[in-house]
């Protein structure tokens, strides 16, 4: 009978590393959109800006998905309204 165990365990650090490395990569996308939340309060957001908070919302979902994380919890509202916040279309300038 083959022995699997050196071949199990190689794919369970693979596995593990793979893991770590998303939920760092997760980590560092939400402190960032964190970040884009925090110039959102300054009232004066560029459509840049926004683009990026969506493309960063992008990522996180994708990351989620390859984690296996997600499925409807309470903060799906709290990311609907920061999203909702962050595509809606650019005013344009502000009179004075």
């Amino acid at each position: 009978m083959a022995d699997w165990s050196g071949e199990l365990h190689a794919a369970e650090l693979r596995a593990a590393r793979r893991a770590q490395w998303l939920a760092d990569l997760a980590e560092a996308v939400e402190q960032a959109q964190l970040l884009l939340w925090d110039l959102a309060a300054a009232d004066d957001v560029s459509p840049e800006a926004r683009e990026l908070y969506g493309d960063l919302e992008s990522v996180r979902v994708e990351i989620d998905s390859l984690r296996g994380v997600g499925g409807g919890d309470d903060s799906d509202d709290q990311l609907d309204q920061w999203l909702r916040l962050w595509t809606q279309p650019d005013p344009g300038p502000r009179a004075a």
